[in-house]
């Protein structure tokens, strides 16, 4: 009975069903390093031609800017955006700016609307901001804040004041700021600039519902969320100076100036300067003439060992601090405004900019880095920290120590431990072991029980010394790296031929993840565990070396891009497409698109009436067939199940649903009193009273499931949280970890179910009470891309790595990538 009640439930939700509309997110990489101040006081009032310059009191707030601001107060613009919409005013639509931010202050009740409208463009009253801050719990005459409560327009100094407590009321260190900047272009005076976008010397801003074209070639300060700019302070300065400025050419009298990534011309009087290019300078700027230039021309270049928001390791040169307002720019390609982070490290591809205090303030990438070698970050045994508390190494060859201006040849096989001893004037160790020969981590073990070893690497070792610890970088040519990589990511007893997919895959992997750049304040490329991928916990081998080899430095692309090949374990007879298992990254949809390459397939050959198993009965039927010919067909996971009591379902959703919101809010909804999911916070169910799947996708994975509580009913999106609210993991005290039994008769425990292609079959008792779930599916992992056993069994029936992969990955071609 209970299963009807859930399924009525879902019938009924799919008729009132609607599509969610959002805009889109805009994102900026621009270095942003300045030290931001909490907001303490309200603006300033002083009128003294060398005070700042408050904004003048009787500017306007709109219903619709204090949406805007509220809204910025409590929530991230990204939240924001990806809310789903449920507002339905006549006179706010998605094409709207404030559109989302009405509809966030809305659902929260912090301010309402009338049946039809919102009168977005209107004045707030003084009535409505007494309104607001007692939603907030704000007493205004407690905090000085003393008017009238009456239908006039609100004061902005009295808005700007409610504004300031309802910030420090809310702490939070991560949300709300001021910041100094100076406005160097908006769209009024630049083409390339879209609507609400502006240009500063701290790269791109939006600043949606406010006029700021009165503030150019002024440094004012803002209150600003993320780089999204709430509101404006003051005037700081009428007549700025913009700092490490990239000059592109000074002709006559007209100075071509970069800046936030936008170009302008200014007029300029300084003959000195006349034929002046592709310089950094301080320049002072009145209404579009510069009126003061100081060039910055002591240029340093080298390879870069680390790099972040603070300092910068050079080699030989040694470690410079960036000034807070450092700008970092790159000429390959067209002139950009770049961050620390599109310095790769590892390589001379930088000019670095000194001024006279002997920091660096600029940097220019000029050349485009082609990847030779790789810098690998070595963690400790477990994988379980960056950080090494002691350093001891040998080498299969003699090897030499290199450190500050000394170095030392230590035999084959002798340990030396590197110790302070090594770091007395410098904080970096070189270790380069002679005629080839291989360099041994002894405080380091990989591989798991019988298996674990101590390691060994090729290439060399750079070890650096700070207040955390030691940190060890193994610089190795990229194609040596593979070596380790390729058997620490599939069994190389499978054979030559998966191990060559598995190194067209690892190698495009390495590709992106080295020009990501994650590590580099690391002094690293990548890090040798899975948030990278896995390095070296297996050795290499013959076959490994072999298979690298002979696909030499050959990648997947599509469209000519190297693609990041997304594998997983064991497929159930079916691959998922893309869209069916992970959200987008910047809307948060789901689904989502699906490139082709990333696009579900069945796993076995010949024609099959499982084409489209998003319903149920047909995917039960093929869960439940036995003579389909898959490519996963002989490894255990192919088949698994796992039984699961209602008291032990419902303890896990209740442990679990909760953080899983606070990750990902739009993933997770509650049915309202309207049948329409929304967005919640949630801790719980209650009582657990039944679950269902909602949707599947093509291939079979479930998307969305429905949990049905006695607080009311959930609809899960996504593989991942389905996997980890419904798990074989008890959290009742006393309770095992439920086994899953495997096709051959194993039993395994894990922290979530192996995947998210299964079906379900449910015991009630007499009153139609649930009592307990058999959970039977297939397969291990997301399912998305190459299922690694499965091309195990695509090679045991002929197939080339060239066709596997094809198949795998639908329209890519193989080609050299560097």
């Amino acid at each position: 009975m209970r299963y009807i009640k859930l399924m009525m439930i879902v019938l009924v939700i799919i008729m009132l069903s609607g599509c969610t509309e959002t805009e889109d997110t805009l994102e900026d990489n621009n270095i942003d390093n300045e030290n931001d101040e909490l907001i303490q006081t309200p603006p300033d009032t002083k009128k003294d031609t060398n005070e700042p310059v408050t904004v003048k009191s009787d500017t306007v707030i709109t219903r619709a800017v204090a949406a805007k601001m509220i809204a910025l107060a409590n929530f991230d613009k990204k939240t924001i955006e990806i809310s789903d919409r449920e507002i339905e005013f006549e006179d706010s639509t998605p094409d709207n700016w404030f559109d989302k931010y009405i509809n966030i202050v809305v659902i929260n009740k912090w301010m309402l609307g009338g049946t039809k409208t919102f009168n977005p463009l209107r004045p707030l009253t003084n009535k409505e901001l007494e309104t607001v801050s007692q939603r907030f719990d704000i007493d205004l005459k407690k905090h000085d804040i003393d008017f009238d409560s009456n239908d006039d327009a609100v004061d902005y100094n009295d808005f700007m004041s409610f504004y300031d407590v309802l910030c420090k009321k809310n702490e939070d260190e991560g949300g709300i700021r001021t910041k100094k900047l100076i406005v160097f272009a908006t769209p009024a005076n630049s083409s390339s600039l879209r609507s609400w976008q502006m240009a500063t010397n701290y790269g791109m801003y939006t600043f949606e519902g406010l006029t700021l074209d009165c503030y150019l070639d002024k440094e004012i300060e803002v209150i600003i969320r993320n780089r999204e700019i709430v509101a404006v302070k003051e005037i700081r300065n009428e007549i700025p100076k913009l700092t490490n400025a990239y000059i592109e050419e000074i002709n006559e009298n007209v100075a071509t100036v970069f800046m936030g990534g936008v170009s302008r011309d200014f007029t300029i009087n300084h003959d000195q300067y006349k034929h002046k290019k592709n310089c950094i300078g301080d320049i002072i700027i009145n209404d579009g003439h510069i009126t003061g230039i100081l060039l910055k021309e002591n240029m340093i270049s080298n390879k870069v060992l680390s790099i972040s928001n603070d300092k910068v390791d050079i080699n030989e040169l040694g470690t410079y601090s960036l000034t807070d307002d450092a700008k970092v720019y790159s000429t390959v390609d067209g002139l950009h405004f770049k961050s620390v982070s599109n310095i790769i490290v590892g390589y001379e591809s930088t000019n670095f900019i000194v001024d006279d205090n002997g920091y660096v303030c600029a940097a220019i990438i000029r050349d485009k880095v082609d990847m030779k070698d790789i810098r690998v970050l070595i963690s400790t045994t477990g994988f379980a920290n960056k950080y090494h508390d002691k350093v001891e190494v040998t080498a299969s060859t003699d090897y030499i120590i290199e450190y500050e201006n000394d170095k030392k040849q230590v035999k084959a096989n002798e340990v030396t431990n590197i110790n302070n001893d090594y770091f007395r004037d410098g904080n970096r160790v070189y270790i380069k072991p002679l005629n080839d020969g291989k360099i041994t981590i002894n405080n380091i073990k990989r591989g798991n029980g019988n298996s674990a070893f101590i390691p060994s690497y090729r290439g060399k070792l750079e070890i650096v010394k700070d207040s955390e610890g030691y940190l060890i970088i193994n610089e190795v040519p990229i194609e040596e790296y593979l070596y380790a990589v390729v058997p620490s990511e599939m069994p190389t007893s499978y054979g030559l031929e998966p191990a060559k997919t598995q190194a067209v895959c690892a190698r495009s992997y390495a590709y992106t993840q080295f020009n990501s750049n994650s590590y580099c304040k690391y002094g690293a490329h990548v890090i040798d565990s899975v948030s990278s991928q896995v390095y070296n916990n297996t050795p290499e081998n013959e076959t490994s070396i072999e298979a690298v080899k002979a696909t030499s430095r050959k990648g997947l692309t599509y469209n000519g891009n190297v693609v990041s090949a997304n594998f997983f374990s064991t497929s159930c007879g079916y691959t998922a497409s893309s869209g069916d298992v992970w959200a987008n990254g910047s809307t948060h949809e789901f689904p989502n698109y699906s490139p082709e390459y990333l696009t579900g397939s069945p796993q076995f050959d010949g024609e099959t009436k499982y084409q489209d198993m998003q319903d149920e009965e047909l995917f039960r039927e093929f869960i439940l067939e036995d003579t389909i010919d898959s490519y996963d067909k002989q490894f255990s996971y192919y088949r698994w199940s796992v039984e699961l009591t209602r008291e032990h379902i419902e303890s896990t959703i209740n442990n679990t649903i909760g953080k899983r919101y606070d990750i990902q809010p739009k993933q997770i909804k509650t049915l309202d009193e309207n049948k329409i999911f929304r967005s919640r916070p949630i801790d719980g169910i209650g009582e657990l009273k039944d679950i269902a799947v909602y949707k599947r996708g093509k291939s079979g994975i479930i998307t969305e499931m429905l949990i049905e509580g006695s607080e009311g009913v959930v609809k899960v999106s996504t593989e991942y949280n389905i996997r980890l609210l419904i798990s074989p993991y008890s959290y009742i005290k006393g309770e095992e970890t439920a086994p899953v039994i495997l096709q051959d008769g194993r039993e395994v425990r894990g922290s979530m179910m192996p995947s998210a292609f299964y079906i379900m079959d449910k015991e009630y008792d007499k009153d139609g009470n649930l009592i307990k779930i058999l959970f039977r599916g297939g397969g291990y992992g997301h399912g998305v891309g190459m299922s690694q056993n499965g091309v195990k069994g695509m090679v045991d029936k002929g197939y080339k790595y060239e066709e596997i992969l094809s198949h795998y990955y639908n329209g890519t071609k193989i080609k050299e990538i560097y």
